[in-house]
């Protein structure tokens, strides 16, 4: 099943424990993620932020530094606020990840234990990977490898 995503509402929704891939504004298909999208997503400000009942996913833009990288944690930290149980990173615009960028997420990864959230790092590229790997971030989170 593909999910659609047009001006921040998602248009189709179907729950289920198998993969589902889900399509950005631009139409490309972005994840590969089994969710239930069953309410509508917003923008804020160059990160788009789908939300479900327990799932929210943040899309970290092309180079996650300290002002992307504060938009994300803003929504993750939104999300775990208003009861999202899982988290979802979505990587797959993202070139580049900065040293801020690393320690901003380390801090969404802490906020999201501390609440009882689990966090997905959704279509990270290789290099991208192998440094989460290198600084011990995939200990924390579950990496989903796209399309």
């Amino acid at each position: 099943m593909i999910y659609k995503v047009e001006s921040g509402a998602v248009q189709t929704a179907l729950s289920g424990e198998s993969s589902a891939a889900y399509q950005n504004q631009s139409g490309e298909i972005v994840s590969d993620q089994a969710m239930a999208f069953v309410s509508s997503g917003s923008m804020a400000g160059n990160v788009d932020v789908i939300s479900a009942e327990t799932t929210a996913v943040v899309y970290a833009g092309d180079y996650l530094n300290k002002l992307t990288g504060e938009s994300v944690e803003r929504e993750c930290r939104r999300k775990i606020a208003e009861g999202a149980t899982q988290l979802v990173v979505n990587f797959s615009k993202t070139e580049l990840v900065n040293s801020i960028g690393v320690s901003i997420l380390l801090g969404v990864i802490d906020a999201a234990k501390t609440n009882g959230a689990s966090v997905t790092f959704a279509d990270v590229n290789e290099d991208t990977a192998e440094l989460f790997e290198m600084l011990g971030l995939t200990k924390h989170v579950r990496l989903v490898h796209g399309q």
